[in-house]
């Protein structure tokens, strides 16, 4: 990844902006070599439009920020921190970055957002809002989250512990108007197994076809067995990876990194039709379907 801790703008954030930050030129940096290659113009980032998805944002200079304001009293949060506890502060640093002086929003969820990251760039290009759009997702851990994620039953405090481990990560894509494309989308709450499962299945019908990958969020967390019996009923063919098992949970990251893994088994052959599923520890849910796309239509 890209070395940004050097860069003016950043030079002071956050791990989380950081992250984000390096993710986002190494995506635009890839996706201009990928365009030269095809023999195409590498232009401006004009009509370039920028989504950051996070599921618990800044969360150390958040607990910096606030920890003085406990011991110190109200006057005393430091104007130096405020500004990277804001969800949009790694949105603010890409752009300002990048140059990008269009669209640039910031979404905030469990770890399926990642997935509606995805989906909101796809709706900014079809109603020709944006030519490209660059889609980020980044998580930082910090003691406190780890805690708390840890009493939840999410992450893994021990090494023993149910979950999986909390993990750092900052993942970037870009999406143009060709490539893959993005079948469609649904997401239910709901904390009840069945309902979740039900919920789900329907989701994965929604998308249509049979695929022949499926990238999952299984490795670990309370929503596995639903997630799985949904896949079963839906899909019990499909060769499944599971990459939160191994790289452990960055939640937003996590599930833009199981697209990414998705779109690059379609790219290289692997598959001809692959899909991702992802449950959010909050019970939200969704699938995308991805395939192969001529440039021309």
């Amino acid at each position: 990844m890209t070395d940004v801790e050097r860069l003016p703008r950043v030079r002071r954030s956050s791990r989380i902006s950081l992250a984000a930050v390096a993710a986002a030129r190494d995506a635009i940096a890839q996706a201009d070599e990928a365009e030269r290659a095809a023999g195409g113009e590498v232009g401006s980032l004009q009509r370039t439009a920028l989504i950051f998805a996070t599921s618990n944002g800044g969360a150390v200079y958040t607990q910096r920020f606030y920890s003085e304001i406990i011991e110190r009293g109200g006057g005393a949060g430091s104007p130096a921190l405020f500004p990277e506890t804001v969800y949009n502060a790694p949105t603010s640093h890409v752009a300002a970055v990048l140059g990008i002086a269009d669209h640039a929003m910031t979404l905030v969820g469990d770890s399926s957002v990642g997935l509606a990251a995805v989906l909101t760039a796809r709706e900014l290009i079809q109603m020709d809002e944006a030519d490209r759009v660059v889609v980020v997702a980044a998580e930082e851990a910090d003691a406190v989250l780890c805690q708390a994620y840890g009493e939840w039953g999410i992450v893994s405090t021990e090494a023993e512990g149910g979950g999986l481990v909390f993990a750092e990560a900052g993942v970037a894509v870009v999406l143009g108007r060709s490539g893959v494309c993005l079948g469609p989308r649904g997401a239910v709450c709901g904390r009840d197994g069945r309902t979740l499962t039900a919920g789900l299945r329907a989701v994965l019908r929604e998308c249509g076809g049979q695929p022949d990958l499926v990238v999952t969020s299984v490795g670990g967390t309370l929503q596995d067995a639903a997630e799985s019996a949904a896949l079963d009923a839906v899909c019990p063919q499909a060769r499944r990876l599971a990459p939160r098992a191994v790289l452990g949970e960055s939640f937003a990251a996590s599930a833009l990194l199981q697209i990414l893994l998705a779109a690059e088994c379609v790219r290289r052959g692997e598959s001809c039709d692959a899909m991702v599923s992802s449950v959010g520890f909050n019970g939200q849910f969704g699938a995308i379907r991805l395939t192969h796309r001529r440039a021309d239509g």
